[in-house]
């Protein structure tokens, strides 16, 4: 192997590493964020204090989070940033076309509960096709997608992300 193919090869493993390190970096100090937040999963106090925001499911298995009078407080008092994780929550939710009125079930049902809409949105499994995406961003939420995963710290309640919750405080 020649001098050339040897100092690109190193070239390379240095921008891999620089690029890892920057993402850890990032991860320090960006906001941590918890996914799954409803009364429908049970959801460790630890988790629910170390995260700087809340994406909750405004109608997990049908049951709209309006009528949980207590939780909805208790989410408000927490001082957290809430926002909106998909509807139902359902797999593949925001892949298949949805129009904004089935958006704006889950943003009424968040509305309930916390007497504001929500500014930002995340799909369920990150799964959001390119006309969802258009739907959301048409009704006023930033859409919160892989670079978010990427750049921040993300718990689930009920620990089902693609890292367990304690290997996310590794990173």
């Amino acid at each position: 192997m020649g001098k050339k193919a040897l100092l690109a090869i190193l070239i390379i493993m240095m921008l891999i590493v620089l690029s890892e390190s920057a993402i850890f970096f990032i991860r320090a100090f960006s906001t941590t964020q918890i996914d799954d937040v409803t009364p429908g999963i049970p959801c460790g106090e630890d988790l629910l204090e170390k995260s700087d925001v809340f994406f909750v499911i405004p109608k997990f298995e049908g049951r709209g989070i309006g009528v949980e009078d207590d939780w909805c407080e208790k989410m408000l008092l927490s001082g957290k940033k809430l926002e909106m994780h998909g509807v139902y929550h359902v797999y593949n939710e925001l892949y298949t076309l949805r129009n904004e009125s089935y958006i704006n079930e889950g943003v009424i049902e968040f509305n309930k509960c916390f007497g504001k809409k929500p500014d930002g949105f995340k799909a369920p499994q990150l799964a959001l096709s390119s006309e969802n995406k258009r739907v959301i961003g048409g009704m006023g939420m930033r859409n919160y997608g892989y670079w978010n995963q990427l750049t921040h710290k993300v718990y689930h309640c009920n620990d089902s992300g693609v890292l367990p919750n304690w290997m996310i405080d590794l990173f």
